[in-house]
């Protein structure tokens, strides 16, 4: 069985513009330190997703399919999903982007983890199975989530994705 860390895009990866993700090629940033961080957890043996919800009308589908190759090849995922419809199966925190990668590349969600920045991120994570690492992205400081995920918190906390995943480079050296 293989381990995975799943990433969320918009706040973990690459900053908000606004509250929304971006909407054509010159909004596409990335954090600093994200991609030398992704680089160590694959040094570490995990193989690495990006999971993220896409559902804004603004982006049309040849800016989707670009700028989701650009996130694959820069990170070097070993892969990258979307949701592009809400309230799908896939729709984060609905579970179906995480089990889709755990049935294809037969991931042992026990030694997996989910990065994300929302609610959504933290209740899909925890709902798959593996452990959940909630950054703090500046929008959000305080966790917060509806009344019926009240009792799902997530696992760590960290302050961005360099810090989640040195976290979990810790982990794995214990």
């Amino acid at each position: 069985m293989v381990k995975a860390v799943f990433f969320d895009k918009d706040g973990v990866l690459s900053p908000m513009i606004g509250n929304h993700g971006a909407w054509n090629m010159k909004e596409v940033l990335f954090f600093d330190g994200a991609k030398q961080a992704i680089r160590q957890i694959q040094d570490l043996g995990y193989k690495t997703f990006m999971v993220t919800n896409q559902p804004d009308p603004e982006v049309t589908d040849a800016f989707h399919f670009d700028m989701m190759q650009l996130y694959k090849t820069y990170f070097g995922f070993d892969d990258v999903i979307s949701a592009r419809v809400r309230n799908s199966n896939y729709y984060k925190p609905s579970t179906g982007m995480v089990d889709f990668f755990v049935e294809t590349y037969k991931i042992d969600r026990s030694k997996s983890f989910f990065i994300g920045d929302r609610w959504r991120d933290v209740v899909c994570g925890y709902n798959a199975g593996v452990k959940t690492i909630w950054v703090k992205d500046g929008l959000f400081d305080e966790y917060e989530c509806p009344k019926e995920y009240n009792h799902i918190k997530p696992d760590y906390e960290a302050e961005n994705v360099y810090r989640a995943c040195s976290l979990i480079w810790s982990l794995n050296k214990k």
